[in-house]
């Protein structure tokens, strides 16, 4: 069983538009960059964006299956905080 803190690195990149006005300012902070991962946010950004594109029909579907308007919930996920959290591990150690 592993002992001491989880090795592994965590980071979260936002995806989607923030939203204009909103009561939880610390929802839409700066995002931080992983220094030696210039990358970063245009990969994160492209994968991120697929994915919610993905989710939106998933949610589409939903929604007419359950009777509802089409944009039922995807009117519901414009301007939430969506995040996508990458998880990094350094296999030498």
């Amino acid at each position: 069983l592993p002992t001491g803190p989880d090795p592994k690195w965590r980071f979260f990149a936002r995806v989607g538009a923030r939203p204009a006005e909103t009561k939880f300012p610390e929802l839409n902070a700066e995002a931080v960059v992983p220094r030696h991962f210039p990358e970063w946010e245009e990969v994160t950004g492209m994968w991120g964006s697929r994915m919610l594109d993905g989710l939106e029909v998933v949610a589409e579907m939903a929604a007419v299956g359950f009777g509802l308007d089409r944009n039922a919930f995807i009117d519901k996920m414009k301007g939430a905080p969506h995040l996508l959290a990458p998880t990094g591990s350094d296999l030498s150690k």
